[in-house]
């Protein structure tokens, strides 16, 4: 759990300053001026939703050779790749889950006159109360579908290390950009938060069949590692 969780902050240590070197990359060519805005869309999308790939996966794998080296045949169960993968996705729904904390005790002190806000925030402070009393629950469930998504991403990493096999590490590369560029996408357009979570919901569906699939083919036999029985020797001869 805690290696997953150290490879989601180290991806995002790389991803973050790299977005921001491409976007000012791309904001000092002529592209950014003479691009139609659909097509700048578009490439903000790919850009986006590959970055967040290309940036998690590899992380993921390299902890799943780290656990390999480390804990043998316990870290190469599959329980050690549903911990990895929760540990992976939990860490990212905290972070979400304080940042929305942080933001519901600021409305509640500045409605109670404790919190001075600038005049230029308080038409944002509005539109926050004004919100529609469903959407934190949206909320809870787009964090539930990403915690299933990284367990699927989790365990086709984990299957790439298995059997040694790039193939599934580039399918998690892409599935990851798919989804996260789809979000984007359909966001940037102006769907309703109600629609972008039905998107969500499909990725989730389609992550469980694939979750499914790599348990009862690969895991099933490996959602535990070997336990010591009473015949085998003891790990400590007494003095």
């Amino acid at each position: 759990f805690f290696v997953g969780l150290a490879a989601f902050i180290i991806s995002q240590i790389i991803h973050v300053p790299l977005l921001f070197g491409i976007d000012w990359l791309f904001s000092q060519t002529a592209i950014a001026q003479t691009w139609p805005e659909n097509s700048l869309v578009l490439l903000n999308v790919v850009v986006l939703g590959l970055m967040s790939g290309l940036c998690e996966e590899p992380l993921r794998w390299l902890s799943f050779k780290y656990l390999l080296k480390n804990l043998k045949e316990e870290g190469s169960s599959f329980r050690a790749n549903l911990m990895l993968g929760a540990g992976h996705g939990g860490i990212e729904s905290i972070m979400v889950g304080f940042s929305v904390i942080g933001t519901a005790v600021t409305l509640i002190l500045w409605k109670n006159g404790s919190v001075p806000i600038p005049i230029e925030q308080i038409p944002l402070m509005d539109s926050l109360v004004a919100t529609d009393w469903y959407l934190p629950l949206l909320g809870v469930f787009e964090r539930i579908c990403a915690l299933i998504l990284h367990l699927s991403l989790s365990s086709l990493v984990w299957l790439s290390v298995r059997n040694k096999k790039i193939s599934f590490l580039l399918v998690a590369i892409a599935w990851h950009a798919l989804v996260n560029g789809v979000v984007v996408y359909f966001a940037g357009i102006g769907w309703s938060p109600i629609a972008l979570e039905g998107i969500m919901a499909i990725a989730t569906i389609v992550s469980i069949v694939v979750l499914r699939q790599i348990y009862l083919k690969y895991g099933k036999d490996s959602l535990y590692a070997p336990e010591i029985t009473p015949s085998d020797p003891p790990l400590l001869e007494a003095s």
